[in-house]
């Protein structure tokens, strides 16, 4: 059986090359960081900075601590530590004492920058929607954002079944 792609272009989908895919990838992948790198550069920040201060906003009040940002961003804490240290020189991230245990530092965003990473969030989200995201259908974006879900999973080791 032959899988077409749904856009009408007779691609067969199914008989790809894999570099042909690759290139393909590639050709997305630099798009979306151009659009991206180029809408955060005026506030100082890098997309990998945007991440983690989006990443550590989500958490609220709360605060993550940076092993546990390592983790869900998938990179080093060595990697984060230096990251965080430039955000936190920016006054963009604050680092303080774990309630229960002083060796262990919390992130959050500082408040001064909260207004900051809501404008942030809103004119990325609006430059994709009028850049990449108008060349998607509804139906398209949600295929698009589920498969990017389950390809990070495939670096999450697999869950043991219960006997």
């Amino acid at each position: 059986m032959s899988v077409t792609s749904s856009d009408n272009s007779g691609i067969d989908i199914a008989n790809v090359p894999t570099w042909q895919v690759g290139i393909v990838q590639s050709h997305a992948l630099r798009t979306t960081k151009k659009i991206a790198d180029n809408f955060l550069k005026p506030y100082g920040l890098t997309r990998m900075h945007w991440y983690i201060v989006g990443a550590i906003a989500d958490t609220g009040n709360d605060g993550i601590r940076i092993t546990d940002l390592a983790k869900q961003l998938g990179t080093t804490v060595g990697y984060l530590t230096t990251a965080v240290n430039n955000l936190e020189t920016q006054g963009k991230v604050l680092r303080s004492g774990h309630k229960h245990d002083n060796r262990t530092k919390i992130l959050k965003v500082s408040p001064d920058y909260i207004a900051t990473c809501t404008e942030i969030e809103q004119g990325l989200s609006k430059q994709f929607r009028e850049t990449v995201f108008k060349r998607m259908n509804a139906r398209e974006l949600a295929t698009y954002v589920n498969v990017l879900y389950k390809l990070t999973q495939l670096s999450q080791p697999a869950k043991k079944e219960k006997a």
